[in-house]
């Protein structure tokens, strides 16, 4: 035995040519299969869900729903509200271009599924895309979270590399940039970093001591002449030979 719902739909969409606001009624009906109508208004049954398609010649779309009456209406207002969110989406794009309404698709139930959350449905549905390859999806079977992670993801690796390159290619610039803002901050709170200074060698005289010792047993080259001396006697070099 078989089940009909029939609702009609109020939308108000911008025709893509002429960019007038169209104000439309019309309705829908739903064929559904015993099984899936007894699951549907059960309330006692909170764990069945199902994976649908669309199909209008070659084109396909796969979905996924707890309730099958509620996402079709869903899909009517995304199609033919301009101020939804996914008004853009290949599959509605693809119903206006080619000015047709949800009736010209055969619908159908591909699954029923015993799920214990949306996850698991959403595993079913995205199985049912990877083999089916429906080329009216515009993401995978996770949705708009887990596609966004990917694209944050995306851009953020892509953003790294771009400051790394930016990096090695402006060092010397951004050096003296850097010098330049120490200086200058240092010129305007001389008076508080010089405190600041002797208040840490007080505190940690024998700290500093070890570091100077350290840091006079290091080597360094001279960037003008290239030669090889100790960090310490670098910049008297430069006083006495450049």
């Amino acid at each position: 035995m078989n089940y009909f719902i029939i609702f009609i739909v109020k939308m108000v969409y911008k025709c893509d040519v002429c960019n007038i606001e169209i104000k439309k009624n019309y309705t829908s009906t739903i064929n559904i299969h015993n099984n899936s109508a007894k699951h549907l208004f059960n309330s006692n049954v909170k764990t069945i869900g199902f994976v649908y398609k669309y199909t209008y010649k070659e084109n396909e779309y796969i979905g996924s729903t707890f309730n099958i009456v509620n996402r079709k209406i869903q899909h009517e207002h995304d199609c033919f509200d301009i101020k939804r969110k996914q008004y853009n989406f290949p599959f509605y794009k693809f119903i206006r271009s080619n000015n047709l309404l949800f009736n010209d698709f055969y619908f159908e139930i591909i699954e029923e599924i015993e799920c214990n959350n949306i996850n698991e449905l959403k595993n079913h549905e995205q199985n049912y895309m990877d083999i089916i390859k429906p080329n009216l999806n515009l993401q995978n079977a996770y949705g708009t979270d887990r596609a966004l992670a990917d694209a944050k993801r995306r851009c953020s690796e892509k953003y790294k590399n771009r400051v790394k390159e930016y990096l090695i290619k402006n060092k010397d610039k951004i050096s003296m940039r850097n010098r330049e803002t120490s200086k200058q901050n240092y010129e305007l709170n001389r008076d508080e970093i010089l405190k600041r200074n002797k208040e840490y060698r007080n505190k940690n005289r024998y700290k500093v001591l070890e570091q100077k010792k350290e840091y006079g047993k290091q080597n360094a080259k001279c960037d003008i002449c290239n030669k090889e001396m100790r960090k310490v006697s670098i910049r008297k070099h430069k006083e006495r030979k450049h």
